[in-house]
């Protein structure tokens, strides 16, 4: 178990956030059923509660979600195949 930054660290395509940017664009890759950010097109400047970092209504792409999570499951098969070394 870990985060994104214990499998990708320093690497600008992939971030942590809350309910923003980040999290917002990987839920979208992973499950678009559970986004909708059409809910807030026609309220640009209201305030979003519990949302800790980039505002996602203009930031989040599926692209950037997949391009992380990509990168996050090579940064997991990685580090799999480090510890699997260490027991074998």
């Amino acid at each position: 178990a870990g985060t994104e930054f214990d499998y990708c660290p320093s690497n600008p395509n992939v971030g942590g956030d809350h309910a923003a940017l980040w999290e917002t664009s990987y839920l979208w890759y992973l499950r678009p059923d559970c986004v909708d950010l059409s809910i807030y097109f026609d309220r640009p400047q209201e305030p979003l509660i519990g949302v800790g970092g980039t505002d996602p209504r203009e930031k989040a792409r599926i692209e950037i979600g997949q391009k992380g999570c990509n990168l996050i499951v090579e940064g997991m098969i990685h580090q799999a195949k480090k510890l699997l070394k260490k027991v074998m």
